[in-house]
């Protein structure tokens, strides 16, 4: 064997180690990719579980809130603030988790189950007044979400 055939092979053998290379480093991106996928879908069901930890520690803000879903103009100035901040925080949350939905960050069923949520919320006669209300606080592109949320899955 020359040493020209020896270099010749020692070439073929570090390509085939760089695409072997390559190969692995795909692999690996798509793992982590799917891991990433993952780790916020599951953030988005712990989210939801947080926006609704206020209502289930706090008797008085429960008992504002059964009533809200009844007619939002019908509770006293300090109610509506308390009940208004309530929903804000878990619909902002949503806005968050829609932006991200949008680019793939999240898979259907998880982004399914909050907005089917925030649809029951501001489906309820007082959360209908609540909407029209305050939706203006949200980005356009929220707003859309939330209304194709209502339209979709909200009751009537």
């Amino acid at each position: 064997m020359t040493l020209d055939e020896i270099a010749s092979i020692g070439e073929l053998l570090s390509g085939i180690g760089v695409i072997l290379s390559l190969i692995f480093v795909g692999f690996q991106i798509r793992q982590n990719s799917v891991l990433l996928r993952r780790a916020a879908n599951r953030e988005a069901v712990t989210a939801l579980g947080d926006a609704f930890r206020p209502a289930i520690e706090d008797a008085e803000l429960a008992e504002i809130l059964n009533r809200f879903q009844e007619s939002y103009k019908n509770l006293n100035a300090v109610e509506q603030h308390r009940a208004s901040l309530y929903q804000m925080v878990w619909i902002q949350q949503f806005e968050l988790i829609n932006a991200d939905y949008k680019i793939g960050n999240y898979d259907e069923e998880p982004y399914e189950y909050f907005a089917r949520a925030v649809a029951a919320s501001c489906s309820t006669p007082g959360g209908k007044e609540w909407w029209q209300e305050n939706r203006h606080i949200l980005t356009p592109s929220a707003q859309k979400a939330i209304q194709d949320a209502i339209d979709k899955w909200g009751s009537t």
